[in-house]
């Protein structure tokens, strides 16, 4: 079963946060409703947060959905 994690449940949204093992798959969105969501390895992926020209950068993932399962 895949998992949701919100940027804004994190302890504090506003530094790097990554929910998830580095060789998760993941689908992630951005805070802008017109950006196509994007599905990759954690490691491949940017999990910070930025500021650009007074509003949120395009590339800031706000959830991810654990698309992969753990190996037992």
């Amino acid at each position: 079963m895949s998992e949701l994690k919100l940027r804004s449940e994190s302890a504090m949204p506003y530094q790097t946060w990554k929910p998830f093992p580095d060789d998760a798959i993941v689908k992630v969105w951005s805070y802008y409703e017109d950006v196509p969501p994007t599905i990759d390895l954690v490691k491949n992926l940017w999990w910070g947060y930025e500021i650009e020209c007074t509003d949120v950068a395009e590339g800031v993932i706000a959830r991810a959905m654990l698309l992969s399962r753990e190996k037992e």
